[in-house]
């Protein structure tokens, strides 16, 4: 349904649909890495083994429940899905 997290929007110029996106919630990750155990693309580690998600990346059309299931995976809720 239009307007729900995880799901695309229409919107723009030209009806075009918005992607989904994931952020992180700066100083929040702890390392657990249980996004990364969901989909390891996605949900990238940086070299210490926190979430290398950064504040604002795109969700590739089709994975955006893939996408709410790694937000949803982690236990301090270091991740969100943004309109």
């Amino acid at each position: 349904m239009e307007g729900e997290p995880g799901v695309p929007v229409a919107g723009g110029a030209a009806g075009e649909v918005l992607a989904v996106r994931v952020g992180l919630v700066p100083g929040v990750c702890e390392g657990h890495a249980q996004c990364y155990v969901v989909d390891p693309d996605l949900f990238p580690l940086d070299d210490d083994g926190y979430s290398g998600v950064g504040p604002d990346r795109p969700v590739p059309p089709g994975e955006e429940a893939t996408a709410e299931l790694g937000v949803s995976a982690c236990p301090v809720r270091a991740l969100q899905v943004l309109p």
